[in-house]
């Protein structure tokens, strides 16, 4: 499938009218590509890797990458130059949309955007639309996290039953398995799921810094909510919980978890694997992706403007602070296309009826 994302699973599959794509470099490197040419699964290796480091480290880098990728290897089995640049165009504009479905706040939404940019790439490739928008559906839904944490287990889990599903339906298992892998592998990786583990993956740079994420291990005892899914222990070496903070975080936890967006970070929780929250009084407001773990000052004095009223700035809540810093441990949301800062606008919306809309659209109120 040559204008696939992931490519080189089925080399009789370019058919359609390119758009110019004059950005992409003209001069072709034959010797890598034609090694790889007719060598399908180690190109799908390589182009994972390329996928996956540029999403990391660049975002929608990996939308150029993928472009670039699918011209040259296209040309080197096919010699056409015409082919090449088609399987570019298709190649730039799945990655984009499925790029673009990553930054969207709602799961559900980005899941059902993911599954029909997959059904449109497969009909335009001649395919059906159905085996690519289940298998696409598939990818979506185990690189968000359905069942497995290991994003490479669930990029292999999505190619399988991506890739079955394709198959008993008609279409190429090959196919099936690429379009669901690419799809887990993205939103792996926007979400920082390839980073080296133990809380290294970082929503911001800034919190590299956190002193209360980087001794986390000195804290007070623990104080339980919500059946043991969230644990509350106050940062510091014998820190303790006062009853009013306890019935703030539980107050405002309470609001989150009514929403759609708090019940998805819920359903994620258990009193085996809770969400530890430091409580501390330096400021320090901060989260590891994927970790269950965060940092909140309920004190923080920050400010923003309501977007659905922008008239003069308002007060942060300790709600929607929480829930900003929960979306980053539980979900592994980033700060990067105002991922997280939509989702929790989401849920925001249902509580006060505020939107902050954009991550710059905050700071540190001058009392502070």
């Amino acid at each position: 499938m040559l204008n696939n994302p992931l490519n080189a699973t089925d080399p009789s599959g370019y058919f359609i009218e390119a758009l110019a794509i004059s950005w992409i470099s003209t001069k072709l490197p034959h010797p890598t590509m034609d090694y790889m040419a007719d060598k399908p699964d180690l190109a799908m290796a390589v182009q994972i890797i390329g996928t996956i480091v540029t999403t990391y480290y660049c975002g929608p880098c990996s939308i150029g990458f993928n472009a670039w990728f699918s011209k040259n290897l296209t040309y080197a089995q096919t010699g056409s130059m015409n082919a090449a640049y088609r399987s570019a165009a298709i190649s730039a504009a799945t990655s984009a949309a499925t790029y673009g479905a990553g930054q969207i706040g709602n799961i559900y939404v980005s899941t059902f955007v993911k599954a029909m940019v997959g059904g449109i790439s497969a009909e335009l490739q001649g395919g059906k639309f159905g085996n690519g928008f289940i298998a696409a559906g598939i990818g979506a839904a185990f690189g968000g996290g359905v069942g497995v944490d290991d994003p490479y287990m669930k990029a292999i889990s999505a190619a399988v039953v991506g890739g079955t599903v394709s198959a008993i339906n008609g279409g190429k298992f090959a196919n099936g398995a690429a379009t669901a892998a690419f799809i887990s592998i993205v939103t792996s990786a926007m979400k920082g799921e390839f980073g080296s583990g133990g809380g290294e993956a970082h929503a911001t740079a800034a919190q590299k810094d956190s002193k209360v994420l980087k001794y986390s291990a000195i804290r007070g005892e623990s104080s339980s909510l919500f059946d043991g899914k969230v644990q509350v222990s106050k940062w510091g070496a014998g820190g303790i919980v006062s009853a009013e903070e306890l019935a703030q975080v539980e107050s405002s936890f309470t609001d989150i978890f009514a929403q759609e967006g708090g019940q998805l970070i819920e359903s994620q929780l258990s009193a085996e694997s809770p969400l530890e929250v430091l409580l501390n009084d330096i400021g320090d407001n901060a989260a590891y992706l994927n970790t269950n773990l965060m940092a909140v000052d309920l004190a923080s004095e920050m400010s923003m403007f309501d977007m659905n009223a922008p008239s003069a700035p308002i007060s942060v809540s300790n709600t929607r602070i929480l829930a900003h810093e929960a979306t980053h441990a539980v979900l592994g949301f980033e700060d990067a296309g105002n991922q997280t800062v939509n989702f929790v606008d989401d849920i925001m919306k249902g509580i006060n009826n505020t939107a902050r809309g954009d991550y710059d659209n905050i700071w540190l109120s001058p009392t502070r």
